[in-house]
């Protein structure tokens, strides 16, 4: 076993989207649209979402901003089209994403839905007019919501769909918001985020920034951070997992293969793979965390990791160590 550390990354899966935090390489400072599949726009004196670095605020180094001019009507849109996952069979998805609202007295309506038919495909952030409390809700109408819209932070929103038992989780800062029943909902092929100044002229401009963003279908591995920190924690997370079986994590120094492993029934997608970390037990939600360090002795090496569990596999997560 190698004292390995664990990291949270995205992997790209083939029905999936991991915008890596936005950051470098994959994205550069600068208008968001035709970056890496996504789409930006703006409407009715909005303006069209950029990458943004400090003294913006972000997670890592860069974040998208969304803003929208003191006008009735403005809006500011992202928006990333993905292969259809229910059409591949799978049947876990999940979307986060993190937001930021600067402090307002007159918060502007923040919208995220699937722009396929069905509920619960969508969610909100209540405007706050006349300085009364807005409130977040992961799904819309449906269910409850947090009670308020937290400001001078980022906040993790978080839409789990499970379609093998049409229920579907909302999520903030980690916290269970509201389960609903999922209904008519046939396809996913493109997810959005819309900043819209529906109240009245006279409340102000605002601006909103989006981190952190992924959609997660299937088995999926996520690594933090990217890149790797040498001498430095990490964390490695899995969801879409069996609930309630042993999960392992696998690493190489090599690069890509195939490598059967006899106990799991299972090929990694690893060339010489060595075990990370203990092997654990996936939550009731098939989630799976790993954390630790990452080796001084690592600086400048490249890392493949796969989480694997019996007769299944993540995607292959590829990073580097600075």
């Amino acid at each position: 076993m190698h004292p390995l550390l664990l990291v949270l990354a995205f992997p790209l899966a083939a029905q999936s989207h991991d915008a890596r935090g936005f950051e470098r390489p994959g994205f550069a400072p600068g208008a968001l649209d035709s970056q890496n599949g996504w789409i930006g726009s703006a409407a009715g004196g909005g303006l069209a979402p950029v990458v943004v670095t400090a003294p913006n605020p972000a997670i890592g180094d860069q974040a998208v901003r969304l803003e929208v001019a003191d006008v009735q009507g403005a809006t500011s849109t992202m928006q990333i089209p993905i292969p259809d996952p229910l059409a591949a069979g799978i049947t876990r998805v999940r979307v986060s994403f993190s937001i930021y609202r600067e402090p307002n007295p007159f918060l502007t309506n923040l919208w995220w839905w699937w722009v396929d038919p069905g509920d619960p495909t969508y969610g909100l952030q209540w405007d706050v007019y006349n300085g009364q409390v807005g409130d977040t809700l992961p799904f819309g109408w449906y269910g409850t919501g947090t009670g308020s819209i937290p400001i001078g932070r980022f906040v993790e929103v978080e839409l789990d769909y499970d379609f093998s038992t049409n229920m579907a989780e909302g999520w903030v800062d980690g916290q269970l918001v509201t389960t609903v029943a999922i209904q008519n909902v046939q396809t996913l092929t493109a997810f959005v985020i819309h900043l819209a100044h529906d109240e009245g002229a006279g409340s102000g401009p605002e601006r909103v920034w989006i981190d952190d963003f992924r959609i997660a279908s299937g088995p999926w591995l996520s690594l933090f951070p990217e890149p790797l920190q040498a001498g430095n924690r990490m964390a490695a997370e899995s969801v879409n997992l069996r609930a309630g079986a042993p999960s392992a994590l696998a690493f190489s120094l090599t690069g890509p293969g195939s490598t059967y492993v006899p106990r799991l029934q299972v090929t990694l997608d690893l060339a010489n793979p060595l075990q990370a970390g203990r092997v654990l037990t996936s939550d009731a939600h098939g989630r799976v965390l790993w954390d630790g360090m990452v080796p001084g002795g690592l600086a400048g090496r490249s890392v493949w990791l796969q989480a694997a569990q019996f007769r299944l596999k993540t995607n292959l997560v590829a990073t580097g160590v600075r």
